[in-house]
């Protein structure tokens, strides 16, 4: 009777401790897996927030520097032709004070 009882024990004991175990081992793996996508996915995320951020960074960098060179193309464009205008204007002004000097002394 006493081998029966301490049998039935260790057998019950075993199993419990045999559950625990694996019930135990299974909660830490769903944590681990858990932890694992959560960081995974963080990571994930955050890799796409960068590329994108910088991709948008860069865009707006680009289009900065093109908008401005566009700008500088444009104000030099207009520079040289009032620059242009100015000296065909004065060269007009020249040739005909020059000639109406030249009339002037002619007649």
């Amino acid at each position: 009777d006493f081998l029966v009882d301490f049998l039935l024990d260790f057998l019950v004991d075993f199993l419990a401790a045999a559950f625990f175990t694996v019930f135990l081992s299974a909660a830490f793996f769903t944590v681990f897996l858990v932890d694992f996508f959560t960081v995974f996915l963080a990571a994930a995320f955050f890799t796409v927030f960068l590329v994108d951020f910088f991709t948008v960074f860069l865009a707006a960098a680009f289009f900065t520097v093109f908008l401005s060179a566009a700008f500088f193309t444009v104000f030099l464009a207009a520079t040289f032709f009032t620059v242009f205008l100015a000296a065909a204007f004065f060269t007009v002004f020249l040739a005909a004070a020059f000639f109406t000097v030249f009339l002037a002394a002619f007649f």
